[in-house]
């Protein structure tokens, strides 16, 4: 019989975009290991399950699922099972939960991260079949939390340990939080049961922890604290050089909210990457004033290949609403020299936020089309989420109501709520108000903006003219507007995708069937055969791509492709672009002439 098994959560939307290390379950169980016999589980690593995680038996339901999960867990006959929590797939936790509660009665069940952490009362009060929370950071707690599990003993003495006693539950303060150098002695080098794609030479490394901002709509800093925590320089570096000796990792992503917020820590960390020479790439997050030319033009020359920026909004009013209180202009600056530098960005947004006003979204909008009119790689907009404890959660709460048609479908698919989940979410509405919304007069107008723009952010690496030919034409605002009776069944198609069959060519062709329409539309509107040329030079790019052919094909124009795309000069002259499909996933584009071998490469992007 196995002490204790650690579950990570019951995902099945994240799945279809692989499976990256829960390196807070791998740090709990080299804690524990030292006196139990504990075990890591995360379905999404195991092959016998993945067919079922995507659900591509149509005649299997979610319920059955999640019910052959349960039993598989129960298999292990685990003492103690641990299951790990975030927000969007918390109902899928919970009835996995239940479900090894009903096989097996005597293990204890226990619930910790991120979501149980901020609901830890109500997850007791509401999930009787839960025997208690480990709440927030659990390094210095865990062991006494299992010590007084498997004894049945007192948790008076346990930090962050929310139980029941005498028919009342009982929340003990969380313990002190672990310094900088106590960080370090919890770095991750063995993986297992995790598994390296082949070819995948990306390690994630926790760089620190604590956000000392207090953004209105955000959980980070009531989960991982206020206090901002990293680990020291030389850590850092020294275990990028174990991960490249052990597992041949050659990039980093380095976890933490703000890894670039202490100047003079960042500006010590690039030149020792610099002068170490090993050339390893490294990403990381970063507020966009923590920033100045000085450091950008460093981070590019110490191999830092990509960057998470949180803008969240375009709008001066809400930046000051959300407590954000970013300089836009500033932010701006910054944003496009990091990609002068080839520094690949993600530059989020949220909209719909509480007192958003429809001018303020349309402040938004003209910052995301300045940032994608610069060739940022990747903008992302969401909509806002109700998360526990918020300060804007607080100014809603008592406005919020479910639907099921507008839940966000990249964290929650309708085609993937059973009636028992329905049924659920409905019943307990305060541990479950992720899935809930609120009466907002920019999501009741902009319903289908998120899909737009996930449309949009699909097929920018191969329409990348066309799409800025109709943005700088007519704006988001207005492309939207125009189109939304197709956005509207975008949003349904994407939905069911989500839920059966969510793989990246599959989210290429449709979203390619749906903009063809739309580009069709503008083709016999525009009447312009310059704007035909280049929809048809691009179009062949996403068919290759999608249809991956074995042999080069050969396609004529009636322009200087090259020109058209680079600079925009309508240069009238018979063009032949050959498209060769790649053997690593690509498609190269190559102007050759008629009947003759290309000799001339011309940049897809």
């Amino acid at each position: 019989m196995m002490d204790v098994l650690l579950v990570n959560s019951i995902d099945f939307l994240r799945f279809k975009n692989g499976s990256e290390p829960s390196i807070g379950l791998l740090i709990l169980k080299n804690i524990l290991k030292e006196k139990y016999d504990v075990e890591v589980l995360d379905f999404r690593q195991l092959d016998e399950f993945k067919n079922l995680l995507l659900m591509s038996n149509h005649n299997i339901s979610i319920d059955d699922v999640l019910r052959t999960l349960a039993n598989y867990i129960v298999q292990k006959k685990a003492k103690v099972i641990g299951f790990y929590t975030i927000c969007h797939s918390f109902v899928f936790t919970v009835q996995v939960a239940e479900y090894v509660r009903e096989l097996s009665p005597q293990t204890k069940i226990v619930f910790g991260g991120p979501h149980a952490t901020l609901t830890a009362e109500d997850c007791l009060s509401s999930l009787d079949f839960a025997d208690a929370v480990l709440k927030g950071e659990a390094e210095l707690s865990i062991m006494d939390f299992m010590d007084a599990l498997m004894d049945d003993g007192e948790m008076s003495s346990v930090s962050g340990a929310v139980y029941r006693q005498n028919n009342e539950i009982v929340t003990n303060p969380c313990g002190r939080l672990l310094n900088n150098e106590e960080l370090s002695l919890h770095t991750i080098f063995d993986y297992s049961p995790y598994k390296s794609p082949e070819g995948n030479k990306i390690a994630i490394i926790e760089g620190g922890r604590g956000c000392p901002y207090k953004c209105s709509f955000c959980s980070t800093s009531l989960f991982w604290g206020t206090k901002f925590r990293i680990k020291p320089v030389d850590t850092i570096i020294n275990e990028m050089k174990k991960l490249n000796e052990l597992h041949g990792f050659d990039s980093f992503s380095i976890g933490h909210d703000h890894f670039t917020s202490n100047k003079r820590y960042i500006i010590d960390f690039c030149n020792k990457l610099i002068e170490d020479g090993s050339n390893f790439n490294w990403f990381c997050s970063s507020r966009v004033d923590a920033l100045d030319d000085e450091l950008i033009v460093l981070l590019a020359k110490s191999n830092c290949k990509a960057m998470y920026i949180g803008l969240e909004t375009g709008s001066e009013r809400m930046q000051e609403l959300i407590n954000k209180k970013l300089d836009l202009s500033k932010a701006f600056d910054n944003i496009k020299r990091l990609h002068e530098v080839g520094i690949k960005l993600t530059v989020s947004f949220i909209y719909g936020y509480p007192n958003e006003t429809e001018e303020d979204f349309i402040e938004t909008l003209k910052m995301i089309e300045s940032l994608l009119l610069i060739g940022v790689n990747l903008v992302q907009l969401g909509k806002y989420m109700v998360l526990p404890c918020t300060e804007d959660t607080e100014k809603i709460k008592n406005k919020l109501y479910f639907d099921i048609n507008d839940i966000n479908f990249t964290i929650f698919s309708k085609y993937l709520c059973s009636e028992k989940s329905i049924a659920e979410i409905k019943k307990h509405p305060d541990i479950y108000m992720q899935y809930y919304t609120f009466d907002s007069p920019v999501t009741f107008k902009y319903r289908y903006f998120e899909s737009f723009m996930f449309l949009l952010q699909a097929l920018l690496p191969f329409y990348k003219k066309t799409l800025e030919w109709l943005i700088v034409k007519h704006g988001l605002n207005v492309l939207y507007k125009k189109y939304e009776h197709v956005l509207a069944k975008t949003d349904e198609a994407f939905d069911k995708l989500s839920a059966t069959n969510w793989e990246d060519e599959n989210v290429l062709s449709l979203s390619n069937e749906i903009m063809c329409e739309i580009f069709l539309t503008e083709e016999r509107e525009i009447n312009d055969h310059a704007f035909s040329q280049l929809c048809k030079f691009e179009r062949i790019l996403v068919e290759h791509r999608i249809s991956k052919p074995f042999a080069p094909t050969v396609h004529e124009f009636d322009f200087n492709m090259e020109k058209l795309r680079k600079t925009g000069e309508r240069v009238k002259e018979k063009y032949y672009a050959r498209y060769t499909f790649t053997s690593i996933g690509d498609v190269v584009v190559q102007k050759c002439n008629k009947g003759e071998r290309f000799n001339v490469i011309v940049p897809v992007n």
